[in-house]
């Protein structure tokens, strides 16, 4: 077991441990996802970019977050060397505000592009930090978080110098005396392992409707 997965299941642990009696909130929403996609290696660059689904879920016992989240569809090719890609990316995350304006985050995420020569896995474990304000009362609200890589692992050849950082950005709409919220955002992030001379950015733009339950 690495020290990231170590990491994580603590903090699990700890937190259905320490929330175990807590009222649930729930939230859960679906979303259109513009994604594009950049990769870079020895052997040349990739562009590709897609208009997919997603959807999202979040339970809330005590002060811990539970995020799952989850996207699928397809990545066209944006150049003349680029090929068509499937995409499916998977997302399980923790949570824990440590003051109503800042949440502390460890999260574990799942990407793969699909292919006819095969399967390319990346898996990411996250450490990162989120800061929210209200923008005007409590009916918009603004966020930003940050991230970086505790261990990432990828099957393109090569164990050799893996990193990982990223960021995103957000305003979230709750309509008065009612449970729905609207979301728009948009995230990037950037993996790469020096052994392979590889390099991927992938960034996403995102319209979310959700429904929230306290």
């Amino acid at each position: 077991m690495t020290r990231a997965t170590c990491f994580l299941t603590l903090l699990v642990t700890c937190a259905v441990g320490a929330v175990s009696a807590q009222t649930l909130g729930l939230s859960a929403g679906a979303s259109i996802v513009g994604v594009r996609a950049q990769s870079a290696s020895s052997l040349g660059a990739s562009r590709t970019g897609g208009t997919m689904l997603a959807g999202f879920a979040m339970g809330q016992l005590g002060r811990f977050e539970l995020e799952g989240r989850y996207l699928q569809g397809t990545l066209q090719p944006q150049d003349t060397a680029s090929g068509r890609r499937e995409f499916v990316q998977g997302q399980l995350a923790l949570g824990y505000p440590a003051t109503p304006w800042l949440t502390a985050r460890t999260a574990v995420r799942a990407r793969a592009y699909v292919t006819t020569a095969g399967t390319e896995r990346w898996v990411t474990w996250l450490l990162g930090l989120r800061v929210e304000a209200p923008l005007i009362g409590t009916t918009v609200r603004g966020d930003v978080g940050l991230w970086r890589a505790l261990a990432l692992s990828a099957n393109v050849g090569s164990s050799e110098g893996r990193a990982g950082r990223g960021g995103d950005a957000g305003i979230t709409l709750q309509l008065p005396s009612r449970p729905l919220w609207l979301r728009l955002a948009y995230a990037i992030d950037r993996s790469s392992v020096a052994g392979a001379a590889r390099r991927e950015t992938l960034e996403e733009f995102t319209l979310t409707v959700g429904v929230q339950r306290r």
